[in-house]
């Protein structure tokens, strides 16, 4: 790809190129497993290839060769498509489960002012929407999850502060104490 879109950043072209990578590395264990005859091998890296690219004709063909090598019924295009899309979308659904059960846990973490387990589970849900092919950078999804993180982070940082004062504060209580009982004993 030599051209961008003008709303196209840097970070779409990368993805663009990791997404051709893996299509064209799942097409070439797709091929070797048809020329050893692992049908089942030949339809899951189809499989993955149809999850980036649904109209791979490289990929159609070889899948519709392994259904009917193992005997299965081979679907229409139509059938085929209307079940990808179902797929896709349970997919999709469950990265976005996976990332608000992430972002619930955070929020419960923070209520509990466990600040490192919060920020933990808000980075691990954005990595979850990072690496999921459904989402896209600078979702609203996503642009709440980077707020609700920094609102940890600096929740972390106050409730630190305010335990050093506290100690601080026992610290001088206990010298304070300790001074008037040897002021006590002074004068006694």
């Amino acid at each position: 790809k030599t051209t961008q879109d003008p709303g196209e950043g840097p970070h779409d072209e990368v993805i663009a190129q990791k997404t051709a990578f893996l299509i064209q590395e799942s097409l070439k264990k797709a091929r070797r497993a048809a020329d050893l005859k692992l049908w089942d091998d030949v339809i899951k890296a189809c499989t993955d290839v149809r999850r980036f690219d649904p109209k791979n004709e490289d990929a159609l063909k070889l899948l519709r060769m392994a259904q009917a090598a193992r005997g299965d019924r081979v679907e229409s295009i139509g059938q085929s498509a209307r079940r990808w899309d179902i797929e896709m979308e349970i997919e999709k659904q469950r990265d976005l489960e996976r990332a608000n059960s992430l972002k619930r846990a955070g929020t419960f973490a923070t209520e509990q002012k466990e600040f490192d387990k919060a920020i933990q589970a808000y980075e691990q849900a954005l990595l979850t929407l990072r690496y999921s092919p459904w989402f896209r950078p600078g979702s609203e999804t996503e642009r709440e999850l980077k707020a609700l993180l920094a609102q940890a982070k600096a929740d972390k940082k106050a409730h630190e502060r305010e335990l050093a004062n506290q100690q601080a504060d026992t610290a001088r209580q206990t010298i304070l104490s300790q001074e008037r009982q040897a002021d006590v004993r002074r004068q006694t």
